[in-house]
């Protein structure tokens, strides 16, 4: 019995050692979540409207071609997560050592939702050619 209880420690001290060199690969990963107010839908971007610390909207072009994989690029900048409920739709984006990563939309994927809007326009053609965004505060 002792060295069954003695090899579960050895397997513990393992797998914590192995968890903490993986959590060494994620340094420099930052993010900020902010609440989403709406989102509206155009043909060439998503306009996420937001809150800013002094409680004033602003509102960040997102465009729709981040949601493809790009040829040479290793993963999407544009996700969307399935809102769970009670909680309320937000918008996080991750940064590594500065530079914008990628950014994660948690919303109702129903567009009939009243949290979706259309929109005709989707802003200056500069804002949809951009390879990062950031937020006001």
């Amino acid at each position: 019995m002792k060295n069954f209880v003695f090899a579960g420690v050895i397997l513990l001290c393992a797998a914590a050692f192995a968890g903490a060199q993986d959590s060494s690969s994620k340094e420099g990963l930052t993010y900020v979540t902010v609440r989403v107010y709406r989102v509206f839908e155009s043909p060439e971007a998503y306009i996420v409207m937001y809150p800013t610390h002094s409680n004033k909207a602003a509102s960040v072009a997102i465009p729709k071609t981040w949601q493809i994989q790009q040829p040479g690029k290793s993963a999407r900048k544009l996700i969307f997560q399935k809102l769970r409920l009670p909680l309320e739709p937000f918008m996080t984006l991750f940064y590594r050592d500065g530079v914008f990563e990628r950014v994660y939309l948690t919303m109702p994927l129903d567009k009939t939702d009243s949290r979706w809007g259309l929109s005709k326009k989707a802003g200056a053609q500069g804002d949809l050619d951009k390879e990062s965004i950031s937020i006001e505060f």
